[in-house]
C-alpha cells in the first residue's frame, strides 16, 4: 500500500481543492523548510485540527502497514 502525499490526499478527500493545492505548492518552493500542511494552515485553507486528524489517519495508516505480520518460506521457519 502506497501513501498518498498530504496534498493529493485532501483534494481527493474535497478537504481543499486543486486550485488551493497548487497555490500552497508555489508557496512551498519559495519556503522550502515549511511543509505543505503547515502552508495549508498559514493560508487558512485548513485548521490546525483538520491538519492533525489527516496527520493522524495517515500515520495509522503507515502503522497499519509496517505492524502486518511479513511472509516467510517454509525453509525459514
Amino acid at each position: 500500500m502506497r501513501l498518498r502525499p498530504i496534498g493529493e490526499y485532501l483534494v481527493e478527500e474535497g478537504i481543499i481543492t486543486e486550485a488551493q493545492l497548487e497555490a500552497a505548492l508555489q508557496k512551498q518552493k519559495e519556503y522550502r523548510a515549511i511543509k505543505l500542511g503547515e502552508i495549508l494552515v498559514q493560508m487558512k485553507v485548513l485548521s490546525r485540527m483538520q491538519l492533525d486528524e489527516v496527520i493522524s489517519h495517515q500515520m495509522g495508516l503507515l502503522q497499519d502497514e509496517t505492524s502486518r505480520p511479513q511472509r516467510r518460506r517454509i525453509s525459514e521457519l
